[in-house]
């Protein structure tokens, strides 16, 4: 590891500033960024995320899936879209509903494109659900108290942090209304 002095006017006895060591995942994505590797950049910032969750990670994975996207080979779609799928739930007015176990490709894309969605019972446990619903909450009272929404009010992070796509997506952008 090597050992750098700031440049500090003669006389200053601050602390030398030393060079991340060699398994720091941060200085291991950057340096994976540098080389084009984003792709490696988001696995070692995911991994290092997992392990101690980082609000600074968390924001540069956002951006660096976002410009990954445009460097993923492509591959051709589905011939017919959207899909069909014989309704298996033709006799419900309302949401669908099927357990956990009963939960498949089929039967969430027949949900989907013949009644816009499907309730699965036990697939996510209690405690589970009143984490998910904490962030929503959190990420929603983010937003409110950022204003306009370009700017994170201070302390709601990780929760809300605006992004917006870099100069030149080519992607459509999502301008929707947000239902609660």
């Amino acid at each position: 590891m090597g050992l750098f002095r700031s440049r500090n006017r003669p006389g200053d006895r601050s602390a030398p500033v030393t060079a991340p060591p060699e398994n720091d995942p941060v200085a291991t994505a950057y340096r994976a960024e540098a080389e084009g590797r984003l792709v490696d950049a988001i696995d070692v910032l995911q991994a290092a995320n997992r392990h101690l969750r980082d609000p600074a990670i968390e924001s540069r994975l956002v951006r660096l899936r976002h410009q990954a996207f445009t460097t993923l080979a492509t591959v051709p779609g589905r011939d017919l879209w959207p899909p069909v799928y014989p309704d298996r739930f033709p006799e419900v007015v309302d949401v669908p509903e099927v357990a956990a176990d009963g939960l498949s490709a089929e039967v969430l894309g027949s949900a989907m494109t013949n009644h816009g969605s499907l309730m699965v019972r036990g697939l996510v446990g209690p405690d589970q659900v009143r984490s998910l619903v904490d962030g929503i909450d959190r990420a929603f009272a983010g937003r409110d108290a950022s204003g306009d929404g370009s700017a994170a009010a201070p302390g709601v992070g990780p929760w809300y942090v605006p992004f917006g796509p870099e100069a030149g997506y080519a992607g459509k952008p999502l301008d929707r209304e947000w239902v609660r």
